[in-house]
Protein backbone atom coordinates (compact mmCIF):
# COMPACT_ATOMS: atom_id res chain seq x y z
CA UNK A 1 0.00 0.00 0.00
CA UNK A 2 1.57 3.11 -1.55
CA UNK A 3 1.65 6.37 1.19
CA UNK A 4 -0.99 7.91 -0.29
CA UNK A 5 -3.46 4.74 0.09
CA UNK A 6 -2.81 4.49 3.54
CA UNK A 7 -3.41 8.33 4.43
CA UNK A 8 -6.77 7.91 1.97
CA UNK A 9 -8.15 4.72 4.40
CA UNK A 10 -6.93 6.66 7.41
CA UNK A 11 -9.35 9.89 6.27
CA UNK A 12 -12.20 7.10 5.46
CA UNK A 13 -11.28 5.88 9.33
CA UNK A 14 -11.83 9.39 10.96
CA UNK A 15 -15.00 11.07 9.66
CA UNK A 16 -15.67 14.52 11.74
CA UNK A 17 -17.75 17.71 10.95
CA UNK A 18 -16.80 20.69 11.64
CA UNK A 19 -18.98 23.83 12.70
CA UNK A 20 -19.18 27.06 15.31
CA UNK A 21 -21.59 27.06 18.03
CA UNK A 22 -22.11 29.58 20.57
CA UNK A 23 -21.23 28.90 24.30
CA UNK A 24 -25.09 29.32 25.49
CA UNK A 25 -25.76 26.24 23.12
CA UNK A 26 -23.21 24.56 25.02
CA UNK A 27 -24.26 24.95 28.35
CA UNK A 28 -27.77 24.10 27.09
CA UNK A 29 -27.11 21.01 26.06
CA UNK A 30 -24.60 20.39 28.92
CA UNK A 31 -27.96 20.86 31.01
CA UNK A 32 -29.80 18.51 28.79
CA UNK A 33 -27.42 15.83 29.12
CA UNK A 34 -26.48 15.93 25.47
CA UNK A 35 -23.21 17.02 26.10
CA UNK A 36 -21.05 14.77 28.60
CA UNK A 37 -18.09 14.74 30.65
CA UNK A 38 -16.68 11.60 32.03
CA UNK A 39 -16.14 11.96 35.75
CA UNK A 40 -12.86 10.35 35.29
CA UNK A 41 -12.02 13.39 32.53
CA UNK A 42 -13.50 16.15 34.73
CA UNK A 43 -11.56 15.55 37.48
CA UNK A 44 -8.53 17.08 35.18
CA UNK A 45 -10.11 19.91 35.44
CA UNK A 46 -7.30 22.58 37.05
CA UNK A 47 -6.74 25.77 35.55
CA UNK A 48 -6.05 28.15 38.50
CA UNK A 49 -7.99 31.28 38.86
CA UNK A 50 -5.49 32.96 36.74
CA UNK A 51 -6.58 30.84 33.75
CA UNK A 52 -9.54 30.77 34.44
CA UNK A 53 -9.81 34.56 34.04
CA UNK A 54 -7.74 35.08 31.12
CA UNK A 55 -10.03 33.06 29.51
CA UNK A 56 -13.62 34.98 30.47
CA UNK A 57 -11.64 37.85 29.51
CA UNK A 58 -10.95 36.45 26.15
CA UNK A 59 -14.67 35.84 25.25
CA UNK A 60 -16.09 39.17 26.83
CA UNK A 61 -13.20 40.63 24.40
CA UNK A 62 -14.21 38.06 21.67
CA UNK A 63 -9.92 37.08 21.32
CA UNK A 64 -10.36 33.57 19.24
CA UNK A 65 -10.16 30.18 20.99
CA UNK A 66 -9.26 26.44 19.83
CA UNK A 67 -11.48 24.77 19.08
CA UNK A 68 -13.06 21.59 21.51
CA UNK A 69 -13.71 18.39 19.94
CA UNK A 70 -16.12 15.98 21.12
CA UNK A 71 -17.38 12.27 19.98
CA UNK A 72 -20.35 11.12 19.00
CA UNK A 73 -21.48 8.37 21.56
CA UNK A 74 -24.39 6.97 19.85
CA UNK A 75 -26.74 7.85 22.03
CA UNK A 76 -27.75 10.81 21.56
CA UNK A 77 -25.03 12.71 23.22
CA UNK A 78 -21.31 14.33 22.40
CA UNK A 79 -18.36 13.37 24.60
CA UNK A 80 -15.70 16.02 25.60
CA UNK A 81 -12.76 14.61 23.66
CA UNK A 82 -10.42 18.02 23.99
CA UNK A 83 -11.46 21.20 25.44
CA UNK A 84 -12.20 20.32 28.99
CA UNK A 85 -10.23 23.11 30.46
CA UNK A 86 -12.06 25.31 28.65
CA UNK A 87 -15.26 24.52 28.38
CA UNK A 88 -15.39 23.27 32.17
CA UNK A 89 -14.26 26.99 33.00
CA UNK A 90 -17.22 28.61 31.65
CA UNK A 91 -19.62 25.83 32.66
CA UNK A 92 -18.35 26.54 36.30
CA UNK A 93 -18.14 30.57 35.79
CA UNK A 94 -21.85 30.13 35.25
CA UNK A 95 -23.10 27.38 38.02
CA UNK A 96 -23.75 24.51 35.71
CA UNK A 97 -20.45 22.40 36.18
CA UNK A 98 -21.56 19.09 37.94
CA UNK A 99 -18.97 17.66 40.52
CA UNK A 100 -18.39 13.91 39.66
CA UNK A 101 -17.30 12.91 43.10
CA UNK A 102 -21.06 15.09 44.85
CA UNK A 103 -22.94 14.64 41.31
CA UNK A 104 -24.17 18.48 42.74
CA UNK A 105 -23.48 21.89 40.98
CA UNK A 106 -20.03 23.81 41.85
CA UNK A 107 -20.33 26.65 43.63
CA UNK A 108 -19.66 29.45 40.84
CA UNK A 109 -16.32 30.31 40.32
CA UNK A 110 -15.20 34.26 41.03
CA UNK A 111 -12.81 35.85 38.88
CA UNK A 112 -9.51 37.78 39.39
CA UNK A 113 -8.06 40.84 38.12
CA UNK A 114 -6.76 40.90 34.22
CA UNK A 115 -4.56 42.57 32.04
CA UNK A 116 -7.57 44.06 29.98
CA UNK A 117 -10.45 43.62 31.97
CA UNK A 118 -9.15 44.79 35.99
CA UNK A 119 -12.22 45.12 36.71
CA UNK A 120 -13.05 41.45 36.74
CA UNK A 121 -11.48 41.03 39.82
CA UNK A 122 -13.99 39.72 42.36
CA UNK A 123 -16.79 39.34 39.14
CA UNK A 124 -19.34 36.30 39.47
CA UNK A 125 -21.71 35.27 37.00
CA UNK A 126 -24.44 37.17 38.54
CA UNK A 127 -22.23 40.55 38.79
CA UNK A 128 -22.13 40.72 35.30
CA UNK A 129 -24.45 42.64 33.44
CA UNK A 130 -27.62 41.10 31.22
CA UNK A 131 -25.71 42.68 28.11
CA UNK A 132 -22.04 41.21 29.61
CA UNK A 133 -23.99 37.48 30.34
CA UNK A 134 -25.46 37.91 26.69
CA UNK A 135 -22.15 38.58 25.08
CA UNK A 136 -20.31 35.58 26.94
CA UNK A 137 -22.87 32.94 25.48
CA UNK A 138 -22.78 34.58 22.07
CA UNK A 139 -18.91 33.62 21.81
CA UNK A 140 -18.26 31.46 19.42
CA UNK A 141 -16.22 28.48 19.29
CA UNK A 142 -15.44 25.34 16.45
CA UNK A 143 -16.40 22.15 17.19
CA UNK A 144 -14.68 19.05 15.29
CA UNK A 145 -17.29 16.39 15.95
CA UNK A 146 -15.83 12.88 15.54
CA UNK A 147 -18.19 10.88 14.11
CA UNK A 148 -19.28 7.64 15.46
CA UNK A 149 -15.96 5.74 16.28
CA UNK A 150 -17.62 1.95 16.10
CA UNK A 151 -13.29 0.73 16.19
CA UNK A 152 -12.28 1.09 19.81
CA UNK A 153 -8.47 1.00 19.27
CA UNK A 154 -8.97 3.58 17.12
CA UNK A 155 -11.18 5.73 19.28
CA UNK A 156 -8.08 5.01 22.10
CA UNK A 157 -5.37 6.22 19.53
CA UNK A 158 -7.49 9.26 18.42
CA UNK A 159 -7.81 10.52 22.24
CA UNK A 160 -4.43 9.88 22.98
CA UNK A 161 -3.59 11.77 20.41
CA UNK A 162 -5.63 14.60 20.62
CA UNK A 163 -5.21 15.07 24.63
CA UNK A 164 -1.01 14.46 24.39
CA UNK A 165 -0.74 17.73 25.40
CA UNK A 166 -2.88 18.26 28.38
CA UNK A 167 -1.63 18.78 31.82
CA UNK A 168 -2.45 15.14 32.80
CA UNK A 169 0.29 13.38 33.72
CA UNK A 170 0.34 9.78 31.71
CA UNK A 171 -1.14 7.90 34.23
CA UNK A 172 -4.21 9.88 34.24
CA UNK A 173 -4.16 10.43 30.94
CA UNK A 174 -4.29 6.45 30.19
CA UNK A 175 -7.33 6.11 33.25
CA UNK A 176 -9.44 9.33 31.29
CA UNK A 177 -8.91 7.33 28.10
CA UNK A 178 -9.76 3.87 28.96
CA UNK A 179 -12.76 4.85 30.77
CA UNK A 180 -13.94 6.43 27.82
CA UNK A 181 -13.02 3.20 25.60
CA UNK A 182 -13.10 0.17 27.94
CA UNK A 183 -15.15 1.35 31.19
CA UNK A 184 -15.02 -2.10 32.79
CA UNK A 185 -11.34 -2.42 32.49
CA UNK A 186 -10.65 0.65 34.19
CA UNK A 187 -12.50 -0.13 36.54
CA UNK A 188 -10.70 -2.90 37.55
CA UNK A 189 -6.96 -1.06 37.57
CA UNK A 190 -8.81 1.20 40.40
CA UNK A 191 -10.37 -1.01 41.92
CA UNK A 192 -6.92 -3.25 42.64
CA UNK A 193 -5.09 -0.11 43.58
CA UNK A 194 -7.49 1.14 46.06
CA UNK A 195 -7.48 -2.63 47.70
CA UNK A 196 -6.24 -2.61 51.53
CA UNK A 197 -3.91 -5.51 50.88
CA UNK A 198 -2.28 -3.53 47.50
CA UNK A 199 -2.03 0.03 49.56
CA UNK A 200 0.14 -1.75 52.32
CA UNK A 201 2.51 -3.07 49.88
CA UNK A 202 2.68 0.20 47.96
CA UNK A 203 2.54 2.24 50.35
CA UNK A 204 2.57 5.42 48.04
CA UNK A 205 3.41 9.06 49.92
CA UNK A 206 0.50 11.63 49.48
CA UNK A 207 2.32 13.12 46.17
CA UNK A 208 2.39 9.62 44.76
CA UNK A 209 -1.07 9.12 45.35
CA UNK A 210 -1.64 12.63 43.69
CA UNK A 211 0.30 11.14 40.91
CA UNK A 212 -1.91 7.69 40.79
CA UNK A 213 0.93 5.96 40.73
CA UNK A 214 -0.67 3.00 42.11
CA UNK A 215 -2.84 2.75 39.21
CA UNK A 216 0.40 2.85 37.22
CA UNK A 217 2.12 0.40 38.99
CA UNK A 218 -1.06 -1.80 38.32
CA UNK A 219 -0.86 -0.87 34.52
CA UNK A 220 3.11 -1.74 34.29
CA UNK A 221 2.21 -5.08 35.82
CA UNK A 222 -0.09 -6.38 34.08
CA UNK A 223 1.45 -5.18 30.60
CA UNK A 224 4.90 -6.43 31.81
CA UNK A 225 3.58 -9.88 33.06
CA UNK A 226 1.55 -10.47 29.87
CA UNK A 227 3.84 -9.45 27.21
CA UNK A 228 7.42 -9.54 26.28
CA UNK A 229 9.33 -6.00 26.24
CA UNK A 230 10.87 -5.37 22.73
CA UNK A 231 13.03 -2.68 23.81
CA UNK A 232 12.33 -0.88 20.55
CA UNK A 233 9.59 1.89 21.77
CA UNK A 234 9.94 3.89 25.03
CA UNK A 235 8.69 2.79 28.24
CA UNK A 236 5.18 4.92 28.49
CA UNK A 237 4.43 4.29 25.01
CA UNK A 238 5.13 0.53 24.79
CA UNK A 239 2.44 0.30 28.13
CA UNK A 240 0.01 2.32 26.44
CA UNK A 241 -0.08 0.34 23.40
CA UNK A 242 -0.11 -2.68 25.35
CA UNK A 243 -2.55 -1.79 28.06
CA UNK A 244 -4.62 -1.05 25.36
CA UNK A 245 -4.32 -4.27 23.14
CA UNK A 246 -5.07 -6.33 26.77
CA UNK A 247 -8.45 -4.18 27.46
CA UNK A 248 -9.54 -4.53 24.49
CA UNK A 249 -8.76 -8.00 23.37
CA UNK A 250 -11.01 -11.02 24.21
CA UNK A 251 -9.29 -11.60 27.93
CA UNK A 252 -10.94 -12.65 30.59
CA UNK A 253 -10.84 -9.72 32.63
CA UNK A 254 -12.52 -11.07 36.27
CA UNK A 255 -9.75 -13.27 35.90
CA UNK A 256 -7.19 -10.93 35.81
CA UNK A 257 -8.51 -8.67 38.68
CA UNK A 258 -8.05 -12.15 40.58
CA UNK A 259 -4.73 -13.01 39.87
CA UNK A 260 -3.70 -9.76 40.27
CA UNK A 261 -5.44 -8.73 44.05
CA UNK A 262 -3.88 -12.68 44.40
CA UNK A 263 -0.07 -11.80 43.92
CA UNK A 264 -0.37 -9.17 46.21
CA UNK A 265 -2.27 -11.10 48.52
CA UNK A 266 0.45 -13.87 48.57
CA UNK A 267 3.65 -11.86 48.95
CA UNK A 268 1.58 -9.86 52.26
CA UNK A 269 1.16 -13.85 53.42
CA UNK A 270 4.34 -14.55 53.08
CA UNK A 271 6.70 -11.74 53.94
CA UNK A 272 4.07 -8.85 54.89
CA UNK A 273 3.63 -5.16 53.78
CA UNK A 274 7.60 -4.33 53.20
CA UNK A 275 7.62 -6.82 50.93
CA UNK A 276 8.44 -4.54 47.89
CA UNK A 277 11.03 -3.10 49.66
CA UNK A 278 14.87 -3.50 49.40
CA UNK A 279 16.49 -6.54 52.01
CA UNK A 280 19.10 -5.78 54.28
CA UNK A 281 20.55 -8.22 56.02
CA UNK A 282 17.42 -8.87 58.35
CA UNK A 283 15.79 -5.31 57.63
CA UNK A 284 13.37 -4.23 54.68
CA UNK A 285 14.46 -1.08 54.45
CA UNK A 286 13.78 2.22 52.18
CA UNK A 287 10.92 2.47 49.89
CA UNK A 288 9.18 0.24 47.25
CA UNK A 289 11.76 0.83 44.47
CA UNK A 290 11.54 -0.33 40.54
CA UNK A 291 13.34 -2.68 40.66
CA UNK A 292 12.29 -4.84 43.28
CA UNK A 293 8.47 -4.63 42.06
CA UNK A 294 9.49 -5.22 38.94
CA UNK A 295 11.34 -8.51 40.11
CA UNK A 296 9.26 -9.19 42.50
CA UNK A 297 5.32 -8.78 41.99
CA UNK A 298 6.13 -9.06 38.08
CA UNK A 299 7.69 -12.40 38.31
CA UNK A 300 4.99 -13.64 40.83
CA UNK A 301 1.89 -12.44 39.21
CA UNK A 302 3.66 -13.89 35.27
CA UNK A 303 4.22 -17.38 36.83
CA UNK A 304 0.85 -16.97 39.20
CA UNK A 305 -0.63 -20.32 37.86
CA UNK A 306 2.11 -22.39 38.99
CA UNK A 307 3.26 -20.75 42.21
CA UNK A 308 -0.18 -21.26 43.44
CA UNK A 309 -0.29 -24.91 42.48
CA UNK A 310 2.14 -25.74 44.88
CA UNK A 311 1.67 -27.39 48.19
CA UNK A 312 3.40 -24.17 50.19
CA UNK A 313 2.78 -21.32 48.10
CA UNK A 314 4.03 -18.63 51.14
CA UNK A 315 7.24 -20.96 51.82
CA UNK A 316 8.15 -20.61 48.19
CA UNK A 317 7.80 -16.83 48.26
CA UNK A 318 9.06 -15.89 50.94
CA UNK A 319 12.24 -18.53 50.56
CA UNK A 320 12.97 -16.65 47.17
CA UNK A 321 12.34 -13.39 48.28
CA UNK A 322 15.22 -14.37 50.60
CA UNK A 323 17.23 -15.76 48.45
CA UNK A 324 17.05 -12.41 45.89
CA UNK A 325 18.23 -10.50 48.49
CA UNK A 326 20.59 -12.14 49.53
CA UNK A 327 22.30 -13.61 47.01
CA UNK A 328 20.86 -13.62 43.46
CA UNK A 329 20.07 -10.33 42.45
CA UNK A 330 23.00 -9.27 40.20
CA UNK A 331 24.66 -6.42 40.29
CA UNK A 332 23.50 -4.73 37.39
CA UNK A 333 20.30 -4.32 38.37
CA UNK A 334 21.00 -2.64 41.97
CA UNK A 335 22.56 0.15 40.06
CA UNK A 336 20.54 3.30 40.21
CA UNK A 337 19.46 6.05 38.08
CA UNK A 338 19.32 3.82 34.99
CA UNK A 339 16.88 4.45 31.93
CA UNK A 340 13.54 2.64 32.56
CA UNK A 341 13.80 1.06 29.24
CA UNK A 342 17.72 0.01 30.15
CA UNK A 343 16.39 -1.59 33.52
CA UNK A 344 13.65 -3.44 32.04
CA UNK A 345 14.52 -5.50 29.65
CA UNK A 346 16.66 -6.76 32.56
CA UNK A 347 14.42 -6.79 36.04
CA UNK A 348 11.33 -8.70 33.93
CA UNK A 349 12.84 -11.58 32.07
CA UNK A 350 15.07 -11.78 35.22
CA UNK A 351 11.92 -11.88 37.89
CA UNK A 352 10.06 -14.24 35.21
CA UNK A 353 13.08 -16.54 35.38
CA UNK A 354 13.49 -16.34 39.21
CA UNK A 355 9.94 -16.79 39.89
CA UNK A 356 9.69 -20.04 38.04
CA UNK A 357 8.77 -23.11 40.42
Amino acid sequence: MSLQEEIDKAIRQIQKESFAMSFGELISMYRNGELVISPTFQRLFRWTLTQKSRFIESLLIGLPIPSIFVSETGEAQWEVVDGLQRLSTVLEFTGDLIDPDTNLPRPPSQLGKTEYLPSLDGATWDTLSKSQQFSLKRSKVNIEVLRRLTDLRSKYDLFMRINSGSPANRQELRNCIMAAVKPEFQEIIDTVADDSIVQSLLQPSEEQAKRLSGQEKICRLVVFGMTEYDGRRELEDYVDEEIKEIALANHHHPEIARKLLDTFRLIDDAVGTDGLKKKEGDRFTGQVGNTAFEIIAVGIFANYDDIVALADTDAFVAGKIEELWSEQIPQTLRRPGQRGTVRIKQTIPFGKRFFRP
